[in-house]
């Protein structure tokens, strides 16, 4: 009896942290949301005037991303990584429960899962994955998927990063140099986080740079969401955070 009564009490436990870190993830996203849009806001963008300015880097990436996936086919790097990944998005999608199955067995045409654990890797991009599995249904090429988006993503946003900076010439270069390093294209066509948290790193950086050169509390907020969302991606991400932080407070005092 006592037997039992100490697994019930682990699967219960266990229920409620896999549910927890489940619904963290879109309350997390939709305050990042909320806090970029302020930011935008705060800081008189348009919408139709960044597009215009940047619509020729926003299609290079694209093309980018494209030949990418073309030159190097969408595969499974790292295999326990990744199924660990695909396995936790599988039940975010069918039980919104943030845990993977370690064993089950087959039963009444389907599968019957008989141990869960939480997984210890940040469930950010298991969530992602889980939203897509949502709209198209479970398959393994939805993890894939996602990284295609976020290759996409990270290109623009480094070239609308570059271009602002440096000039309209060395923002389309930037793309490029990005896709000639090796690594790049493997992570990006994997089923792994590490395309993720590169590009939460890149927004947590440019959040910081853009405080640093006028602290207010639209872009505090901006950077503290940022370091929030980008502390869901990978297992170090909060000590690069802590460690930016220390950079920003030490450049701002």
């Amino acid at each position: 009896a006592l037997t039992l009564w100490r697994a019930a009490m682990g699967a219960g436990r266990q229920a409620f942290e896999g549910r927890l870190l489940y619904w963290t993830m879109p309350v997390a996203l939709l305050l990042w949301l909320a806090v970029g849009i302020w930011r935008l806001r705060a800081g008189k963008c348009s919408g139709s005037a960044f597009w215009r300015a940047n619509a020729a880097g926003i299609g290079l990436a694209g093309l980018l991303t494209v030949l990418v996936f073309v030159i190097c086919p969408p595969a499974m790097r790292v295999q326990f990584d990744e199924t660990s990944l695909l396995g936790t998005s599988q039940n975010m999608h069918t039980e919104r429960m943030a845990v993977m199955t370690t064993a089950a067995i087959p039963f009444d045409g389907g599968v019957m899962a008989l141990e869960s654990t939480v997984d210890k890797r940040p469930p950010l991009f298991s969530f992602l994955v889980s939203l897509v599995h949502d709209v198209a249904g479970y398959r393994v090429s939805n993890a894939f998927s996602v990284n295609a988006a976020l290759l996409v993503l990270l290109l623009a946003i480094v070239q609308a990063a570059v271009r602002r900076r440096c000039g309209v010439l060395c923002g389309l270069a930037a793309p490029l140099l990005l896709v000639a390093v090796p690594l790049l294209g493997i992570v990006a066509t994997s089923a792994g986080f590490e395309l993720l948290a590169v590009l939460l790193l890149v927004v947590v950086i440019l959040a910081a740079l853009d405080f640093v050169v006028l602290p207010d509390a639209p872009r505090a907020a901006w950077l503290l969401a940022s370091g929030l969302v980008m502390a869901q991606t990978r297992y170090e991400s909060v000590l690069i955070f802590v460690a930016l932080l220390a950079l920003v407070t030490w450049r701002t005092r």
